[in-house]
């Protein structure tokens, strides 16, 4: 076939993909867009879906070599000089002393040298895949407590370790797979083992502590994250990409990189090892995302947990429903069957039904009002949340409120939570064995009164601390707001 027939039947390919997808066929769809990308290696939109729907089923790596090659297949062309600079930070990614950032972004890319607009788009979409995906798998500070006896390595943060300098720990994975010759697998394969777990000390080079092996992965990490966003931040200044198609992969992109651009999570000091406290849900995982949370001390409970984020993109409750078949009900089953045994679990969902959902479905006739609007959408979460406790019987449960950040959605974020939190929902999630987390007011001047008129909701400002990138709550919420209520939360047994 000539070069343009090709292109036109890796579209219909992957046409019939987004509906499988769509289906949550997720694996078929996964395998057609692979045949897609091969008839056509320069695709962008292509690529960039593929990417996506591997993400669905945790098929991580695959989707960071996709992204890999299709940089790679730019590069060869002699045209895009940026790529290089992507293909460095994933291949080596580390610049002159081990370190990397954002003195290392080089050529910046433009429209310029692509065939159309919507390509350039799509192609610095799929680097801001490759940041989310990079983001979400690992800790971008170490994790492991410093020994007791070794002091000094509490002071060492981002200092390189002894050398060499480790590299991140999905690069040797990522460079010995061949994404063209391996077929699609009915298992999934995680870019470097999901959920997180802590490191252990088994098999350490000689003369290394695991403190200074998470401290080196964990900079390495952070470096290549840091180059890699410094490339797509000099790509995507003055472009309005929140107006263009890829409007959701930029929102994700910018919320990490306002993560990133803050002060990293400190390297936890000696003692017990952290436990992984996994977050599921939308975007909102991403503001707790690595962090540590401290619990006063307590029989029956660990003293400090890291909060793993397992991400749901664009889940709503309104997808979780019984009838629904819709790919985000897939990918949240598939994040919750992906669970340690006996794993604590928060529950994050609620945001995008408010901000999307509620009102169109009494404009479209579906609720007599914005109340029984929500109240039905209460019930369906609370269904959702049986049936998460009957296929994690062990873990512990809880439900994070919707973050009243927004200010055009406000007077539904907080309707939302009063209901979460009515006596009513309270007694329903007793019998399920589920705690509902509750918040100190995140509004200055305290929680608004009933009532209050949602204009003047909406003028009230975030609690300066909490501001990140006017959607989500900043890290600094998890010792604020988080932690407190997991120690009211989770009693000592």
């Amino acid at each position: 076939l000539e070069q343009e027939q090709r292109k036109s039947v890796a579209e219909v390919v992957a046409y019939v993909g987004l509906i499988m997808k769509e289906r949550s066929e997720v694996l078929d769809a996964c395998r057609l867009y692979r045949r897609s990308v091969l008839l056509a290696p320069s695709h962008a939109s292509l690529f960039l879906n593929l990417m996506h729907t591997f993400a669905l089923r945790r098929d991580d790596l695959p989707a960071l070599a996709w992204g890999l090659r299709y940089f790679d297949e730019l590069l060869s062309c002699g045209k895009v000089l940026a790529a290089r600079t992507i293909c460095e930070a994933l291949r080596n990614g580390a610049s002159e002393g081990g370190r990397e950032g954002p003195e290392s972004a080089g050529p910046i890319l433009t429209p310029e040298v692509f065939e159309s607009t919507s390509a350039f788009y799509d192609t610095i979409a799929i680097g801001f895949v490759l940041v989310k995906l990079l983001f979400l798998s690992h800790p971008y500070s170490s994790l492991v407590p410093a020994h007791k006896e070794d002091p000094a390595s509490e002071r060492r943060g981002f200092a390189p370790p002894v050398r060499p300098t480790p590299e991140p720990p999905w690069r040797s994975r990522l460079m010995s797979l061949s994404v063209d010759k391996t077929d699609v697998s009915t298992k999934p394969t995680p870019l470097i083992g999901t959920p997180w777990i802590s490191p252990t000390c088994e098999n350490l080079p000689s003369g290394c502590s695991a403190v200074d092996v998470a401290a080196g992965e964990a900079m390495s990490h952070r470096g290549v994250l840091r180059r890699l966003a410094a490339t797509l931040d000099s790509a995507r200044r003055g472009r309005n990409l929140h107006l263009t198609p890829v409007r959701n992969e930029h929102a994700y992109f910018s919320c990490i990189l306002d993560i990133l651009e803050g002060e990293p999570p400190a390297v936890p000091a000696h003692g017990n090892a952290l436990e992984p406290l996994y977050v599921i849900g939308d975007s909102h995982v991403l503001s707790s995302a690595w962090r540590i949370a401290g619990l006063p001390p307590a029989q029956g409970r660990p003293d400090r947990v890291v909060l793993v984020p397992c991400l749901v993109t664009g889940a709503k409750i309104w997808h979780m429903r019984e009838d629904s078949n819709f790919y985000t009900k897939f990918m949240f089953w598939e994040r919750i069957s992906c669970l340690p045994k006996g794993a604590p679990v928060i529950i994050n969902l609620g945001e995008i039904d408010c901000r999307e959902g509620v009102l169109r479905s009494v404009q479209q006739g579906k609720h007599a009002s914005v109340e029984t609007a929500l109240t039905a959408l209460i019930g369906l979460y609370l269904e959702l949340l049986q049936e998460v406790r009957r296929r994690l019987p062990r873990s512990r449960l809880f439900v994070h409120p919707v973050a009243n950040v927004l200010p055009e959605s406000r007077f539904l974020t907080l309707a939302f939570n009063h209901l979460l939190a009515a006596s009513a929902t309270q007694h329903r999630l007793e019998k399920i064995g589920v705690q509902l987390l509750s918040f100190a007011p995140v509004l200055e001047g305290g929680e608004p009164s009933p009532g209050i008129a949602p204009k003047v909701l909406a003028e009230l400002s975030l609690v300066e601390t909490l501001r990140l990138d006017g959607t989500h709550m900043a890290p600094a919420y998890v010792a604020s707001h988080l932690a407190p209520a997991l120690a009211v939360a989770w009693p000592a047994e």
